[in-house]
Protein backbone atom coordinates (compact mmCIF):
# COMPACT_ATOMS: atom_id res chain seq x y z
CA UNK A 1 0.00 0.00 0.00
CA UNK A 2 2.62 2.84 1.01
CA UNK A 3 4.40 1.38 -2.75
CA UNK A 4 1.38 2.36 -4.40
CA UNK A 5 1.08 5.57 -2.48
CA UNK A 6 4.76 6.60 -3.10
CA UNK A 7 3.78 6.16 -6.59
CA UNK A 8 0.69 8.28 -7.14
CA UNK A 9 2.67 10.86 -5.45
CA UNK A 10 5.23 10.29 -8.04
CA UNK A 11 3.12 10.38 -10.85
CA UNK A 12 1.03 13.65 -9.66
CA UNK A 13 4.22 15.28 -9.55
CA UNK A 14 5.30 14.45 -13.15
CA UNK A 15 1.96 15.49 -14.32
CA UNK A 16 2.60 19.39 -12.30
CA UNK A 17 6.05 19.45 -13.67
CA UNK A 18 4.10 18.43 -17.36
CA UNK A 19 1.56 21.15 -16.92
CA UNK A 20 3.55 23.93 -16.24
CA UNK A 21 6.03 23.26 -18.71
CA UNK A 22 2.85 23.51 -20.69
CA UNK A 23 1.93 27.00 -19.21
CA UNK A 24 5.52 28.45 -19.36
CA UNK A 25 5.55 27.46 -23.39
CA UNK A 26 2.16 29.23 -23.67
CA UNK A 27 2.82 32.23 -21.74
CA UNK A 28 6.60 32.20 -23.85
CA UNK A 29 4.56 32.10 -27.59
CA UNK A 30 1.42 34.29 -26.37
CA UNK A 31 2.92 37.12 -24.96
CA UNK A 32 -0.04 39.89 -23.94
CA UNK A 33 0.77 43.30 -25.85
CA UNK A 34 1.43 44.91 -22.88
CA UNK A 35 3.87 46.31 -19.92
CA UNK A 36 4.52 43.60 -17.61
CA UNK A 37 6.06 45.51 -14.13
CA UNK A 38 8.64 43.41 -12.01
CA UNK A 39 9.36 45.48 -9.29
CA UNK A 40 11.35 47.59 -10.38
CA UNK A 41 11.90 45.95 -13.94
CA UNK A 42 9.93 46.20 -16.65
CA UNK A 43 9.28 43.94 -20.32
CA UNK A 44 7.24 45.46 -22.74
CA UNK A 45 5.56 43.74 -25.34
CA UNK A 46 4.68 45.58 -28.59
CA UNK A 47 3.00 43.66 -31.08
CA UNK A 48 1.41 46.54 -33.21
CA UNK A 49 3.12 46.06 -37.08
CA UNK A 50 5.08 48.67 -37.63
CA UNK A 51 6.70 48.76 -34.25
CA UNK A 52 6.68 45.59 -33.31
CA UNK A 53 9.39 45.25 -30.29
CA UNK A 54 10.29 44.10 -26.77
CA UNK A 55 11.73 46.29 -24.12
CA UNK A 56 13.71 45.43 -21.23
CA UNK A 57 14.45 47.95 -18.66
CA UNK A 58 16.21 46.66 -16.01
CA UNK A 59 15.56 43.77 -16.61
CA UNK A 60 16.01 41.03 -13.31
CA UNK A 61 17.62 44.39 -11.26
CA UNK A 62 20.72 44.65 -14.04
CA UNK A 63 21.45 41.32 -14.71
CA UNK A 64 22.36 40.50 -18.32
CA UNK A 65 20.22 38.78 -21.15
CA UNK A 66 22.53 36.25 -22.72
CA UNK A 67 21.98 34.66 -25.51
CA UNK A 68 23.28 31.71 -26.81
CA UNK A 69 26.20 32.07 -29.01
CA UNK A 70 24.71 29.60 -31.54
CA UNK A 71 21.80 31.46 -31.89
CA UNK A 72 21.47 35.20 -33.95
CA UNK A 73 19.54 37.83 -33.21
CA UNK A 74 18.08 39.64 -36.37
CA UNK A 75 16.89 43.21 -36.91
CA UNK A 76 15.14 44.75 -40.04
CA UNK A 77 15.96 48.24 -39.20
CA UNK A 78 18.14 49.32 -36.81
CA UNK A 79 20.39 48.48 -33.42
CA UNK A 80 20.24 51.47 -31.20
CA UNK A 81 21.54 51.17 -27.56
CA UNK A 82 21.70 53.70 -24.61
CA UNK A 83 25.07 52.61 -23.41
CA UNK A 84 27.71 50.31 -24.76
CA UNK A 85 27.67 47.37 -27.11
CA UNK A 86 30.37 44.74 -26.15
CA UNK A 87 31.08 41.88 -28.85
CA UNK A 88 33.79 39.64 -27.23
CA UNK A 89 36.01 38.38 -30.43
CA UNK A 90 34.37 39.60 -34.11
CA UNK A 91 31.53 41.94 -34.94
CA UNK A 92 30.28 41.67 -38.66
CA UNK A 93 28.57 43.59 -41.16
CA UNK A 94 27.11 43.25 -44.25
CA UNK A 95 26.84 39.49 -45.14
CA UNK A 96 30.44 39.74 -43.30
CA UNK A 97 32.03 41.75 -45.82
CA UNK A 98 33.24 44.24 -43.09
CA UNK A 99 34.10 43.46 -39.87
CA UNK A 100 36.06 44.48 -36.92
CA UNK A 101 38.23 42.84 -34.80
CA UNK A 102 39.45 43.47 -30.87
CA UNK A 103 43.24 42.34 -31.13
CA UNK A 104 44.81 43.48 -27.77
CA UNK A 105 43.25 46.92 -27.73
CA UNK A 106 43.97 47.58 -30.95
CA UNK A 107 40.65 48.23 -33.38
CA UNK A 108 41.04 46.45 -36.59
CA UNK A 109 38.60 47.33 -39.56
CA UNK A 110 39.04 44.62 -42.33
CA UNK A 111 37.28 44.81 -46.01
CA UNK A 112 36.85 41.86 -47.72
CA UNK A 113 35.96 41.79 -51.08
CA UNK A 114 36.11 45.00 -51.56
CA UNK A 115 38.17 47.93 -53.77
CA UNK A 116 36.92 51.13 -51.47
CA UNK A 117 36.37 52.24 -48.02
CA UNK A 118 34.41 55.60 -48.20
CA UNK A 119 34.51 57.03 -44.23
CA UNK A 120 31.82 59.27 -43.38
CA UNK A 121 32.60 62.31 -42.41
CA UNK A 122 34.41 63.02 -45.18
CA UNK A 123 36.70 65.13 -42.68
CA UNK A 124 38.44 62.45 -40.57
CA UNK A 125 40.17 63.81 -37.68
CA UNK A 126 43.05 61.97 -35.59
CA UNK A 127 45.42 62.51 -32.82
CA UNK A 128 48.86 60.69 -33.04
CA UNK A 129 50.30 58.60 -35.54
CA UNK A 130 48.85 57.20 -38.67
CA UNK A 131 51.12 54.55 -40.39
CA UNK A 132 50.27 53.40 -43.96
CA UNK A 133 52.13 50.19 -44.84
CA UNK A 134 51.29 50.24 -48.62
CA UNK A 135 50.42 53.05 -51.05
CA UNK A 136 48.02 56.15 -49.81
CA UNK A 137 46.36 57.38 -52.77
CA UNK A 138 44.77 60.88 -51.88
CA UNK A 139 42.93 62.62 -54.61
CA UNK A 140 42.12 65.79 -53.17
CA UNK A 141 44.43 68.51 -51.55
CA UNK A 142 47.03 66.49 -48.49
CA UNK A 143 48.54 69.73 -46.32
CA UNK A 144 50.94 69.37 -43.18
CA UNK A 145 53.70 70.39 -41.37
CA UNK A 146 57.38 70.34 -42.13
CA UNK A 147 59.82 68.52 -39.45
CA UNK A 148 61.79 71.69 -37.91
CA UNK A 149 64.67 71.40 -35.48
CA UNK A 150 67.32 74.07 -34.37
CA UNK A 151 70.84 71.88 -34.08
CA UNK A 152 73.45 73.20 -32.09
CA UNK A 153 75.46 69.67 -31.01
CA UNK A 154 78.62 68.81 -33.09
CA UNK A 155 77.27 65.61 -34.61
CA UNK A 156 73.71 64.48 -35.18
CA UNK A 157 73.18 60.95 -36.18
CA UNK A 158 69.54 61.16 -37.96
CA UNK A 159 66.80 58.23 -38.56
CA UNK A 160 64.67 57.80 -41.38
CA UNK A 161 61.64 59.40 -39.40
CA UNK A 162 64.11 62.41 -38.61
CA UNK A 163 64.32 62.24 -43.05
CA UNK A 164 60.72 62.53 -43.49
CA UNK A 165 60.35 65.90 -45.10
CA UNK A 166 62.15 67.63 -42.73
CA UNK A 167 64.36 70.64 -42.30
CA UNK A 168 67.58 70.52 -39.75
CA UNK A 169 69.36 74.09 -38.95
CA UNK A 170 72.94 74.74 -37.96
CA UNK A 171 71.77 77.16 -35.72
CA UNK A 172 74.94 78.40 -34.31
CA UNK A 173 78.61 79.36 -35.31
CA UNK A 174 79.88 75.65 -34.11
CA UNK A 175 80.62 72.69 -36.86
CA UNK A 176 77.91 70.07 -37.02
CA UNK A 177 78.04 66.48 -38.59
CA UNK A 178 75.45 65.09 -39.92
CA UNK A 179 75.05 61.63 -40.61
CA UNK A 180 72.31 60.34 -43.26
CA UNK A 181 70.27 56.93 -42.11
CA UNK A 182 70.27 54.57 -44.77
CA UNK A 183 69.11 55.45 -48.38
CA UNK A 184 65.40 54.90 -48.71
CA UNK A 185 63.47 56.11 -51.93
CA UNK A 186 61.19 59.06 -50.71
CA UNK A 187 62.89 60.16 -47.68
CA UNK A 188 63.66 63.79 -47.79
CA UNK A 189 65.72 66.49 -45.73
CA UNK A 190 67.18 69.70 -46.00
CA UNK A 191 70.07 71.23 -44.01
CA UNK A 192 70.12 75.38 -43.52
CA UNK A 193 73.24 77.39 -42.30
CA UNK A 194 71.69 80.06 -40.09
CA UNK A 195 74.28 80.27 -37.76
CA UNK A 196 77.88 80.31 -40.13
CA UNK A 197 79.39 76.71 -38.72
CA UNK A 198 80.33 74.35 -41.37
CA UNK A 199 77.82 71.53 -42.40
CA UNK A 200 78.90 68.35 -42.95
CA UNK A 201 76.72 65.31 -44.17
CA UNK A 202 78.25 61.73 -44.08
CA UNK A 203 76.28 59.12 -45.78
CA UNK A 204 75.35 56.22 -43.15
CA UNK A 205 78.54 53.38 -44.58
CA UNK A 206 80.55 53.23 -47.59
CA UNK A 207 78.07 51.91 -49.60
CA UNK A 208 75.82 54.61 -49.72
CA UNK A 209 76.05 57.75 -52.19
CA UNK A 210 75.41 61.42 -52.06
CA UNK A 211 75.56 62.85 -55.67
CA UNK A 212 75.84 67.02 -55.67
CA UNK A 213 74.73 68.30 -58.49
CA UNK A 214 74.32 65.22 -60.46
CA UNK A 215 77.74 63.67 -60.19
CA UNK A 216 78.48 61.33 -57.49
CA UNK A 217 81.43 62.24 -55.08
CA UNK A 218 82.41 59.01 -53.91
CA UNK A 219 80.59 56.07 -52.38
CA UNK A 220 81.16 56.81 -48.42
CA UNK A 221 82.43 60.36 -49.21
CA UNK A 222 80.70 63.56 -46.97
CA UNK A 223 79.77 66.75 -48.48
CA UNK A 224 80.79 70.23 -46.82
CA UNK A 225 79.47 73.68 -46.76
CA UNK A 226 81.95 76.68 -46.46
CA UNK A 227 80.46 78.11 -43.23
CA UNK A 228 78.18 80.53 -45.01
CA UNK A 229 74.84 82.18 -43.34
CA UNK A 230 72.13 80.87 -45.70
CA UNK A 231 73.85 78.27 -47.20
CA UNK A 232 71.41 75.36 -47.67
CA UNK A 233 70.84 71.51 -49.36
CA UNK A 234 68.14 69.77 -50.11
CA UNK A 235 68.31 65.78 -50.38
CA UNK A 236 66.36 63.11 -52.04
CA UNK A 237 67.13 59.25 -51.04
CA UNK A 238 66.37 57.63 -55.27
CA UNK A 239 66.87 53.77 -54.29
CA UNK A 240 68.63 52.07 -51.20
CA UNK A 241 72.08 53.52 -51.83
CA UNK A 242 71.62 57.09 -53.78
CA UNK A 243 71.28 60.79 -52.04
CA UNK A 244 70.58 63.15 -54.90
CA UNK A 245 70.73 66.76 -54.84
CA UNK A 246 67.51 68.61 -55.48
CA UNK A 247 68.41 71.88 -54.39
CA UNK A 248 71.15 73.89 -53.27
CA UNK A 249 72.67 76.88 -52.10
CA UNK A 250 76.26 77.93 -51.79
CA UNK A 251 78.91 76.50 -52.45
CA UNK A 252 79.50 72.54 -51.38
CA UNK A 253 82.25 70.12 -52.02
CA UNK A 254 82.88 66.48 -51.28
CA UNK A 255 84.42 66.05 -48.19
CA UNK A 256 85.69 62.75 -48.39
CA UNK A 257 85.53 59.71 -45.66
CA UNK A 258 86.36 60.23 -42.17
Amino acid sequence: MKIINVMKKLLLLILVACSAVGVHAQRIMDLPATALPMSTDLLVIDQTDATRSITLTSFFGGVPVTINGVWNINAALDVTAARNIIVDDTLFFADDSIYMVDNVDTLKLVVDDAVTLALTPTVAAVTGSVTVSGALTALGIITGLTQVTLDDASTVVLTAADCDNAVRFNNDADAIDYTLPGAAAGLVIMFYDIGGGVITIDPVDGTDTIYLNGTSVGAGDAIDSQAQVGDFICLMAIDDTRWVTVGRSGVWVDGGTD
